[in-house]
């Protein structure tokens, strides 16, 4: 069930969720290391996970697009 609005599209939901995913992601490259890790597998692994949300995000444009 999605919330309604009057006046919010799908694109306006996508514009939110991507604006917290986005900014969740770019919190995740200051925070410290929980698990005892090397700062390259820090650094590679926030790496990913921010590509991986950009893609999604790509992917989730183009349908709201279409």
């Amino acid at each position: 069930m999605r919330p309604h609005r009057p006046g919010w599209s799908d694109a306006h939901r996508l514009a939110l969720a991507a604006g917290a995913m986005l900014t969740y992601a770019w919190h995740s490259f200051p925070w410290k290391v929980i698990v005892p890790a090397s700062p390259a597998a820090d650094l590679t692994s926030n790496v990913i996970m921010t590509v991986g949300a950009v893609v999604l995000l790509v992917f989730a444009a183009r349908r709201v697009a279409a």
